[in-house]
């Protein structure tokens, strides 16, 4: 039985087409490891680092405003505006005071926050007096055209270039990988320009001083990465022309790698020996036959069960246990 269902049942058993590689590898990761950067190269960008840092200082502000109307003119605006300066000179807390008395709307919930400016983004009149407080510092009144502010210094930042030693590392990582790109570009573009006039892999190989590599047998289910990329697997098991023989165009897969190669050898699809997948034969045959009573059985159960025999009577005769489920 377990023979006729392997005969009758061919396609189960078949092997799959597996593919023995020989190719040679362009890596952007080999290339990174082999650049020499010179210390020189090294301060010359760091130079160019400290030529375009950004010294320009950022604070940050906030303030509390007194609006001058027809109710309140400059001089009792400025008048209130004094009396809450004075609130702050003796402790009172400025963002409670902006909640308390500010009067623009858009920002006395958020105890007056202005933003940054790098000297160029508040009026100029703030600006100015921002430049002479420090960290915390409220400034006296100031007075617009429409308003009267109290202006407080929330934050100074004054940018500092990192030091040589800090950054050095980062500039060499650049610089190898700039110089890497670069090499790998031109790698690619002269191994393209080869194949078109190699045909051998051994001297192509040699004319990119790169080593010939090896992949052993393996199936599309079995192809590992760089080798499962979709475009490599349709040329390896699908075309024509590779498997008679012929080297492969260059293949660039994730900007990281280029391939060429070649088939060392091809086992097309087959049908396995008996003997080698008899116990896989046998455990489909068992399960087919025990699909086939379970239909069986399920058939006969319903059957019972619409001519009106009860569940308990049908398992009985059926060796089955009748169970509950709440």
């Amino acid at each position: 039985e377990v023979l006729k269902f392997y005969t009758q049942n061919p396609a189960y058993f078949r092997s799959e087409e597996k593919a023995k590689l020989r190719f040679i590898n362009i890596s952007l990761e080999d290339l990174k490891e082999k650049q020499i950067i010179k210390e020189e190269d090294i301060k010359s960008e760091y130079q160019a680092y400290l030529d375009s840092f950004d010294l320009v200082a950022r604070r940050s502000a906030s303030h509390l405003m007194i609006n001058i109307s027809s109710e309140r003119n400059k001089e009792q605006a400025l008048d209130l505006a004094n009396q809450i300066k004075k609130k702050i000179d003796s402790g009172d807390d400025f963002i409670n005071l902006v909640a308390e008395f500010s009067e623009d709307e858009g920002t006395k919930n958020t105890g007056g926050f202005l933003g940054i400016s790098d000297g160029s983004a508040f009026p100029e009149e703030f600006e100015l007096a921002l430049e002479s407080l420090e960290e915390g510092q409220v400034s006296n009144p100031i007075i617009l055209d429409e308003s009267v502010h109290l202006v407080e210094l929330t934050s100074f930042q004054s940018p500092i270039p990192d030091e040589y030693e800090s950054r050095k590392e980062v500039i060499k990582e650049n610089l190898v990988q700039q110089a890497a790109d670069i090499e790998y570009v031109d790698s690619l573009e002269l191994a393209a320009e080869l194949t078109f006039t190699n045909d051998n892999l051994n001297s192509l190989a040699q004319e990119l001083n790169l080593e010939i590599k090896t992949k052993n047998f393996f199936s599309k289910a079995e192809a590992e990465e760089p080798f499962n990329d979709t475009e490599l697997l349709s040329l390896i098991f699908n075309d024509l022309s590779i498997k008679e023989g012929n080297l492969s165009e260059l293949i660039e897969i994730d900007n990281q790698y280029g391939y060429i190669f070649e088939l060392e050898d091809f086992q097309e699809e087959k049908t396995k020996n008996f003997e080698s997948v008899k116990n896989q034969v046998q455990d489909l045959l068992i399960n087919q036959l025990t699909e086939k009573k379970i239909e069986e059985l399920k058939t006969k159960l319903l059957a019972g069960l619409e001519s009106g025999s009860s569940l308990e009577d049908i398992a009985k005769e059926n060796q089955l246990k009748v169970d509950s489920y709440k």
